[in-house]
């Protein structure tokens, strides 16, 4: 198992181990696309931390903990899956906008180096403005192999949403399966 893991010193430190062919080979947080949420946390703690932000097809528990570096955990899997098999996993740091951009800037480059072009397609970065509630700058890594994702993201929310939503800016790990990469482009 290949692992991505965040360590705070100083700020985030992601590290990606190159010879992984498949997204299933990471890990975020202790945690890999494929692996039951149900090793981690009980139906409970799942069901208590349940969102529905992507009902009626996916479900996602948003776990609250510093883990890794990370200050928030968010596991979505199939909404009627007795085994909440993981599709997808969001691991959060919570930092200022500017502060934010210039660490994805900082790991842009430190990944891009670590894949080669027949493992991976890498996208620009790419910048979504989402009128009255906030901006996302990402950069997008798509496996070849098994079409999953790794999206690392600064969500800079407007401070009118982020008041409404208890939202915090944030630098985003995010690795997805190639349904759950495929349901977020659809929407």
């Amino acid at each position: 198992m290949k692992k991505i893991s965040g360590i705070l010193a100083l700020g985030l430190l992601l590290s990606v181990n190159v010879y992984a062919a498949k997204i299933s080979d990471y890990q975020v947080a202790g945690f890999s696309v494929g692996d039951s949420a149900l090793n981690f946390y009980t139906k409970k703690e799942l069901a208590d931390n349940y969102e529905n932000w992507n009902e009626p097809k996916y479900g996602t528990s948003e776990i609250e903990i510093n883990k890794d570096g990370f200050d928030d955990i968010q596991l979505i899997y199939k909404s009627k899956d007795p085994e909440f098999k993981i599709e997808g996993i969001s691991a959060l740091k919570y930092m200022d906008a500017k502060d934010c951009l210039k660490k994805l800037d900082d790991e842009s480059s430190s990944i891009q180096g670590q894949f080669t072009t027949q493992e991976v397609n890498f996208s620009k970065k790419s910048k979504k403005n989402y009128p009255g509630k906030g901006k996302v700058t990402s950069i997008q890594i798509k496996f070849k192999s098994d079409k999953g994702v790794i999206v690392i993201a600064c969500y800079d929310w407007s401070d009118s949403y982020a008041a409404k939503m208890n939202y915090n800016d944030n630098l985003r790990f995010s690795i997805r399966s190639k349904s759950y990469a495929n349901f977020l482009n659809r929407r």
